[in-house]
């Protein structure tokens, strides 16, 4: 078996090839651009498609047109307005795209909880729901000539196949999808002006999304007829190509904020009823919802805490793995752009307590890894209070592979952390999609278990969970103050 997956993402896209394993084989990249301007964070989708096809024709070159079973795409968050013959009135508003209405804001400020409970999240301006009151604004006559909105990665998978498709994940991105219900929700297209008949039918990500076309095979250089499949959001689809359907665990994706996740099956989910600090999200295994959210800075921190101290990146990494933990009674808040969950404050950025003379840069950038940790401990007791969770993290993405931190994290949460061998898990997670959609009965919790296999684990050392109960303590306080003004 042999899949093709492209991930179209902020600063590039790259075509894979991952064989019926779970291994990736040969990766092509393409730089790409996303236009900025003020408020305004936009993706041409002409270029979208030409930089897409370009890379696959790289790939098929580079690899000598091999044999393909099926197709996937995953992008970043973005939203396309397709008008009634099927193309795009605007370019694609991107997860980062800041534009959002305050009327809006405020009119769902007063029901927000109810609305959270029944959308699985909060509002946010990468939000469809925000964009669509946005348009109503400031552009009424593309909302006049709106017919359909699907995502970015959709109008990818339309260029492929001529087919209009979305899936379930970015249906939960609308913030118009009620996620118990399995379907439109009136309260939040009241108060937006939102009509039912512009979402399309979702499907699971493993779903066929059409065939390629005559016109998508002369440009991408693909095989006409080949199977593409329905895809899903780029973020989703990591978690799931780190290993979250395997059972009994939660997958973390460190990158520039930490994303973590956990399967929960429909019938524990209402103890998550009253947590709006969390995200709930339809789990792309039937009868399951996936719960967890996404933080402030933690990769992005470490960067640019060790960018301000002028020392090396990786010697300063490895200088404060000799640190003891508490980093000498220095603490650090590290949102840096104010905090997502667990707590939802802009107010919230970085601090850092505790400073004295005989503290160094390694005490700093210690102090910097354990302050993203005691959120992530923060966020895992939200996710598995009262769960009866007894599992394992598996930890991906870029900043994944930084031993003394995965060690760091391990010890503060008290959970076990595994490090698959793949890290790319966007790519691994399309993959999985491509692999259930081709042996039909195959789930994903088969595939995850078939290909997910550690490079490193990491125990949490019970020593250090106690050691680090003092500073979890001065970090709570911290925050606290941060918070309330204190």
């Amino acid at each position: 078996m042999n899949y093709l997956v492209v991930d179209y993402g902020t600063s590039g896209c790259r075509a894979s090839l991952v064989d019926g394993s779970g291994r990736i084989s040969v990766t092509c990249r393409k730089p790409a651009s996303v236009e900025c301007s003020g408020e305004f964070a936009e993706i041409d989708t002409d270029y979208a498609w030409a930089v897409t096809a370009s890379v696959i024709r790289d790939l098929l070159v580079k690899t000598g047109n091999p044999d393909i079973d099926a197709v996937g795409i995953s992008s970043l968050l973005g939203w396309v307005f397709l008008d009634s013959s099927g193309r795009p009135l605007t370019k694609s508003f991107i997860w980062s795209d800041s534009r959002g209405s305050l009327k809006l804001e405020s009119a769902i400020e007063p029901d927000k909880a109810d609305i959270c409970r029944k959308t699985g999240r909060r509002l946010s301006r990468e939000l469809l729901v925000s964009k669509w009151a946005w348009l109503k604004e400031n552009s009424p006559e593309t909302v006049s000539r709106t017919s359909r909105i699907i995502s970015l990665k959709d109008e990818l998978v339309r260029r492929l196949t001529g087919e209009t498709v979305t899936d379930y994940a970015h249906l939960n991105y609308t913030m118009l999808w009620n996620i118990h219900e399995h379907g439109f929700e009136p309260q939040t297209a009241e108060l937006s002006g939102f009509r039912p008949e512009l979402l399309v039918r979702g499907r699971y990500p493993f779903e066929a999304a059409g065939r390629v076309t005559a016109e998508a095979s002369a440009a991408a250089g693909l095989k006409q007829g080949l199977p593409v499949i329905t895809g899903s959001i780029d973020g989703t689809t990591a978690m799931y190509g780190g290993g979250m359907a395997a059972g009994n665990c939660a997958v973390l994706v460190s990158g520039t904020t930490d994303v973590a996740m956990t399967l929960v099956p429909a019938e524990k989910i209402a103890i998550y009823g009253g947590r709006d600090v969390l995200t709930v999200n339809t789990g792309m295994v039937p009868g399951t919802f996936a719960v967890g959210g996404s933080t402030g800075m933690s990769g992005g921190a470490l960067s640019k805490m060790a960018e301000l101290l002028e020392g090396g990146y990786y010697e300063l990494i490895e200088s404060a793995g000799e640190i003891a933990p508490g980093a000498g009674g220095i603490v650090f808040s590290p949102g840096l752009t104010g905090e997502r969950a667990p707590f939802w404050n802009v107010n919230i950025t970085g601090a850092l307590s505790g400073l004295r003379m005989e503290h160094t840069s390694a005490h700093i950038i210690r102090a910097v890894m354990e302050g993203s940790a005691f959120r992530l401990r923060k966020l895992f007791d939200e996710m598995f209070r009262d769960s009866g969770f007894d599992g394992s993290i598996y930890t991906v993405g870029g900043y994944a592979g930084i031993d003394i931190w995965n060690r760091i994290k391990a010890d503060i949460c008290g959970l076990p952390l595994i490090l698959p061998e793949e890290l790319e898990a966007t790519t691994i997670g399309t993959a999985m999609f491509c692999d259930c959609f081709i042996n039909g009965t195959v789930g994903l919790g088969a595939v995850s278990r078939r290909w997910i296999k550690a490079s490193a684990e990491y125990p949490a050392d019970a020593d250090n969970f106690e050691a680090y109960a003092g500073p979890f303590q001065k970090y709570e306080q911290l925050v606290k103050g941060q918070m309330y003004g204190q």
